[in-house]
Formats: structure tokens, sequence, C-alpha cells
């Protein structure tokens, strides 16, 4: 069983090395800094007429390309790479002269008519980020900001009782609360969603009929409307003790809510505001508190929402991936260069190769949920895949030949 686990452990390397086409990412090197990242990359190219200098040569530039194109891909996003790529491949990848600061081939080798080197380079990340920032493409690598679904249930002075929209009463409409802190998320660029789109859903299956939901209602409901984050709580406006003659009375508004990640159920926020006002109209003064409550829930709200976002979007964990059916090694190595090309993975790495089952390990900035969502996108040539199990720290997946 050892010399079987030696020759497969050789054998991936070979295919690994056999299928990666011309400036493929290795790995990523870990001697780095604020102004540079080092990679470890393999460059390749064919021998034509027999000038194997002309291919080591054009095998190193592949490398180059290779090195810029990572470090690239973890400045801007995927949909920036698509908008503006006829740019950057003028002035990011066809420039790598001036981004690669040091380089060193580690080793080289020929392998029929290819030419492979493996080489260890250094990028000026520094340097390539204020180019792009030149050509307004960084701009656009912001985190993308979730979309927020508010559950908040709201009871003014002159309501009977706690109002909602959810349950199986099918009435929807917008409380003056969500209105208001849906407006203040929005100046802030976070995706509020309508909930009156979902009036045709069977909510009331959920078992939601309840002004004050639990955690996990709350985010059965948010994932009928496929938000990535909900707001839910409550929102009161009453009669305040302080009077003025017989004409003016005070009016207590309050907002009272947690925020919670819908794909970790994680509570991200809590927000509680009050605001006191005075009128002589209990509709007005009512209003008022509520308006003002809200105003400042909302913009609290979008502050704690847009930091946890992007500290989460900066933050990387360690994340097991299980392949089953790995016995196929060419569909295996395919699924392996497909992960180690999603745009926040890096170090990626062979933890345990059994039989028929292979463990990785990959340093990602992201969920397992997020991972799973992006192999979910990819195409696989002579196999698919099934994502059997996502927890916290681990991902399971299948391989599944096609007929």
């Amino acid at each position: 069983m050892r010399t079987t686990a030696i020759v497969r452990t050789i054998l991936l390397t070979l295919i690994l090395s056999a299928v990666t086409a011309g400036g493929s990412v290795a790995q990523t090197g870990a001697g780095q800094d604020a102004t540079t990242k080092t990679l470890q990359v393999i460059g390749s190219a064919l021998v034509v007429k027999n000038d194997v200098a002309a291919a080591k040569e054009q095998a190193l530039a592949n490398s180059f390309v290779a090195a810029v194109n990572r470090v690239a891909a973890e400045l801007v996003t995927d949909e920036a790479v698509v908008n503006h790529f006829t740019l950057l491949n003028e002035k990011i990848f066809g420039q790598t002269d001036q981004y690669i600061e040091t380089y060193q081939v580690l080793t080289e080798a020929v392998s029929g008519k290819s030419y492979r080197v493996l080489v260890q380079a250094t990028v000026a990340v520094d340097k390539m980020s204020r180019r792009l920032k030149y050509y307004k493409i960084l701009q656009e690598s912001r985190v993308q900001l979730p979309k927020v679904l508010f559950l908040i249930a709201e009871k003014n002075v002159y309501d009977f009782a706690m109002q909602y929209w959810w349950g199986g009463t099918g009435y929807f409409s917008f409380p003056i609360s969500e209105s208001i802190m849906a407006e203040e998320l929005s100046k802030q660029g976070l995706r509020v969603i309508d909930h009156r789109m979902g009036a045709d859903m069977n909510l009331a299956g959920i078992g939601a009929d309840t002004a004050e939901l639990t955690d996990e209602q709350a985010l059965a409901l948010a994932a009928q409307f496929k938000a990535q984050v909900v707001v839910v709580g409550l929102a009161t406006a009453q009669l305040a003790p302080n009077i003025m003659g017989e004409e003016m009375r005070s009016f207590k508004g309050t907002v009272a809510a947690r925020v919670l990640r819908v794909d970790t159920g994680e509570q991200i926020a809590a927000l509680f505001e009050t605001k006191v006002t005075a009128s002589g109209d209990d509709f007005t003064g009512s209003r008022d508190a509520m308006t003002g409550a809200a105003v400042a829930a909302g913009q609290d709200a979008a502050a704690q929402i847009t930091d946890a976002w992007q500290r989460a979007a900066q933050q990387t964990a360690m994340i097991e991936i299980v392949v089953q059916g790995t016995s196929a090694l060419i569909h295996f190595v395919k699924l392996r260069r497909a992960v180690d090309e999603i745009s926040g993975v890096k170090d990626l790495q062979t933890r345990e190769m059994k039989s028929n089952v292979t463990t990785l390990v990959a340093e990602y900035k992201g969920s397992p949920r997020e991972l799973a969502n992006a192999l979910m996108l990819k195409s696989f040539d002579g196999f698919g895949i099934n994502i059997q199990e996502v927890t916290p720290d681990r991902l399971t997946i299948g391989l599944i030949p096609n007929p």
C-alpha cells in the first residue's frame, strides 16, 4: 500500500505538470510584504524546429504572464477583468517587464516538444495597483456588498397591534421604519430587496406568522428571497411621559434589531436607537419619532454591515476539500486546477491521498459556501461534480463521470 501511494503521488505530479497550460500557477510563495508578492509559477512553450533556446525564452515569458495574472486576479474582480480585458492585456499582461522585479529559474525540463520552466518571481504589487487605479480599473474591485432583506415589525401610536408583511396574511407593505432604513443602506451601496416581489411565495409554510421572529425563522425567510443579510427586529413609536399643557405631547421612537449573515447564521451587528420628539398631533409625533430612530438605525446598520462584509472578504480561512472518486485521476487533476483558478484561492495543497478519496486544503478569501458556489459555475470536460456537503470548514465533492 505504501508503494502504491508513492506511485500515485508521482503520477499525480507528472499529470499536473502535463496538463498545466503555458504560464499557469503552481503555488504561492510565502515571502512577501505590503509592496511585493513572490510566487512560484510554471511556464511552458513548444519547441519549434529544434530551437530549444527560443522555446526557453517563450516559456520564461509565459511564466511572467502567469505571475502577473495571479497578482492582478487578487486586485480586481472577475467582472472588471471581463469589462477591461483589452486594456489589461495591453497595459498589464503585455508589459510584464514593468512588474517583475526579480526572478529565478528553479528548474527546467524538456518533455517531448514542450519546454517547461519553474520560476520564482517577485511581482511589484504596489506598482500594478497604481497602474490599475490610473486606468480606473481598481475602483471596480471593491467588495460587492450584500443583498439585504428587512424583517421589521412595526407599531405606531395609532396601531392596535404589531404590523408585519410576512406570514400567511398576504399583506405586503413598506413600514415607515423599513423604508427609511433601506434608504440609508442604499446610500452606502447596499442592495435592499423589495419583498413585494415575493408576494406569490408560500411564506406561510415556513411557520413564521409572528411579529417576533427567531433566528431560524428569519434565516428561512431570507433564504426564500436569496438575501445574503437579514435585518430582523421591532420598531415602535409610543407616547412618552412628558407633556406641555394640553396641546404638546412627547413621543418616543425605538428601533431594536439584529443583523444576521444568511449563509452562516452569524450575528454581525446589533441595533438599538431611540428618538424623542414633541408634537400636538399623534400621527405627526409618532411619525417623527419613528423616523428619527430609523435614520440612526439605518446609518448604524449600513456602517456595521459594510465593515463586517469587507473584513470577512479580507480574511482568509483554511478550507478542507474532500474529493471522492479520484481513481479517475485525470478528472481529479482538472478539478484541482479549477479550484486553484478560483479568485481568492491560494496555496492549494494535497493533504492526503487514499485509493479513491483525496483531501485538499486551500487558503481561501471567503466562506466554504462561496467556494462551493464558484465551483458550481465551472464546467468540466468528461465529468461533473456533486457537492455533497458544505460545513463551516469543509467541502465534500463527488466526481461524476459523464454517461
